[in-house]
């Protein structure tokens, strides 16, 4: 729904033309000037001004916002922003990184003047639910929100970039709408009957067992799976830091060797996932390749002990010499049986090690706010990574945790609350790498101080990303036909379109049982051009 100033190639992650049609870097690498495509607009038909990016930063920054997440962003972030007339805009940033002109415009969106004309003290009631104007293909039609069930997408008519090079043959159906169906089996009755064109299935117990359909067998349907070579998700156990128990590095550590997300895998997964070892995988030579914690009661009960909680009580929880059980909250997101089961499971597998976990299942949003906010103790959660790049900074660093009077910072990205001198020292080194040997350093020994600090316990991470469609939705033969691994989900690409003659041809055949060839398509990395590498020069 946004165009960057510039984007990235899916096959070579080279910069291609966004926003800005053409840019230059300066001499010293630390400065890079944008030129804005002079038919660049808004969904409405506003043309996009440098100006706009420069609202977009008062907005974010005012107080009225209540976000220092992006006044901290920005500050560290520039240097330097400059303004030449109309079109050309520069960002400086403190030292050469590479790939420049993506990432030092990664953040930095334009904000449409018209749109915010009620910008004031209330600018988070009055803005909340209000659809902005957009410079992608495709905008939120306000009439076709309903709140907890979908969200419906229109394609911006006389779309500005809908014959630049890097971005025509995307965007292709009129009318896009995200559903939201909360019982799994109402979610398959509908995409059986039609409803749905498409799912992006999660869950292997649904993959493999609820879509043994006859109209998958008939041909109707069709199933791709694409082997998940992207940064993925760090599902796991994040551990708050500020709490009183888990500042212990010794009784995080034990909690690491209690939590028996193997079984969690084997059983509840059958196999279909695989255990993370990094904080940050996917992104080739930068990850670190680490091995898991493995579930052990000796090695648990040997770092509870260090710790102080060397006593068994009677309901078998250790206990400290003041008689404190061994015992903390796991908060999650009860958004399925799933995820209930998975917390159940690493519950009663703790047990065995000494500690008491007790569930704390709360909605997604309640969750999401108890996390940032640093409420919690311990926390299963996951949220996207950046691509190229990491950038670990931004969930880690100290002046992100705590205040001057080392009080914990509430709504930053670093819900650990994790302050280390060390790792500090390797996100500084991150944000100042000026080329891919630099970065790759930096990044490699931000992931080995995590893994030490334990602030983080690995769960899982998806093998393959399963899509399921009826046959009239159609993708390009070609190495992008999905955007994988570039997008996490393959559907946020756009680059499919609705055959209405195939879907004529299949509804035909559907109702005279005419069937067709059962299609699973099974797309590996190695049929795919390898990941590109970067050059300490590019």
């Amino acid at each position: 729904m946004w165009i960057p100033l510039v984007g990235l190639h899916p096959e070579t992650s080279r910069p291609i033309p966004g926003l800005a049609d053409r840019w230059a870097v300066s001499a010293d690498g630390r400065t890079v000037f944008y030129h804005l495509d002079p038919e660049a607009a808004y969904s409405d038909g506003r043309p996009v001004r440098v100006e706009d990016f420069l609202l977009n930063i008062c907005l974010r920054t005012s107080d009225a916002a209540r976000d220092p997440f992006w006044t901290a962003l920005f500050r560290s972030t520039f240097d330097r922003i400059t303004v030449y007339g109309d079109s050309v805009i520069a960002l400086t940033v403190p030292s050469p990184r590479p790939l420049l002109p993506y990432m030092a415009c990664v953040d930095f969106h334009p904000a449409h003047p018209g749109f915010y004309h009620d910008f004031n003290a209330l600018f988070l009631e009055r803005y909340q639910w209000k659809a902005a104007p957009n410079t992608g293909g495709y905008v939120v039609v306000p009439g076709k929100i309903r709140q907890g069930e979908r969200i419906t997408l229109a394609r911006v008519k006389d779309w500005w970039a809908k014959d630049r090079k890097y971005y025509r043959y995307s965007c292709n159906a009129d009318q896009v709408e995200h559903v939201f169906v909360n019982l799994e089996n109402k979610a398959i009755e509908m995409f059986r009957r039609g409803d749905l064109d498409m799912m992006n299935i999660r869950k292997p117990e649904i993959w493999e067992g609820k879509l043994e359909l006859p109209e998958v067998h008939r041909g109707y349907i069709d199933k791709y799976s694409l082997e998940a070579g992207y940064a993925c998700p760090p599902y796991g156990l994040y551990l708050n830091c500020s709490d009183r128990m888990l500042r212990n590095t010794d009784i995080r550590k034990g909690l690491a060797h209690a939590v028996n997300m193997g079984m969690v895998i084997d059983s509840l997964f059958r196999g279909n996932m695989r255990r993370l070892g990094s904080y940050m995988e996917g992104y080739g030579d930068l990850t670190l390749p680490l091995k898991a914690p493995e579930y052990s009661k000796k090695k648990a009960m040997e770092y509870f002990a260090r710790a102080g909680f060397r006593e068994m009580g009677e309901d078998g929880i250790l206990k400290n010499e003041r008689g404190e059980r061994l015992c903390m909250e796991l908060t999650f997101a009860d958004s399925s049986h799933m995820m209930t089961n998975v917390c159940s499971i690493i519950r009663q597998e703790a047990m065995k090690c000494g500690v008491d976990i007790k569930l704390d299942p709360l909605t997604y949003g309640v969750c999401s706010r108890k996390v940032f906010e640093k409420r919690y103790q311990a926390a299963l959660w996951a949220w996207p990574l950046d691509t190229p790049f990491p950038r670990l900074y931004e969930t880690f660093a100290s002046e992100l945790a705590y205040d001057g009077r080392g009080n914990p910072v509430g709504n930053t990205n670093n819900i650990f609350a994790v302050a280390d001198a060390e790792l500090d020292a390797a996100l500084d080194a991150e944000r100042e790498a000026s080329d891919y040997p630099a970065l790759k350093e930096a990044l490699l020994r931000a992931q080995k101080r995590i893994h030490e600090l334990c602030v983080w316990i690995p769960g899982w991470r998806e093998p393959y990303t399963h899509i399921a469609c009826w046959r009239w939705i159609r993708w390009p033969e070609s190495p992008t036909r999905f955007c994988s691994p570039r997008l996490y989900n393959p559907l946020e690409s756009h680059l499919y379109w609705v055959d209405g003659k195939m879907k004529k041809e299949t509804q035909e055949a559907r109702r005279r049982g005419i069937p067709f060839e059962e299609r699973h398509e099974v797309i590996r990395l190695k049929d795919q051009d390898d990941p590109p590498q970067f050059s300490s020069g590019e």
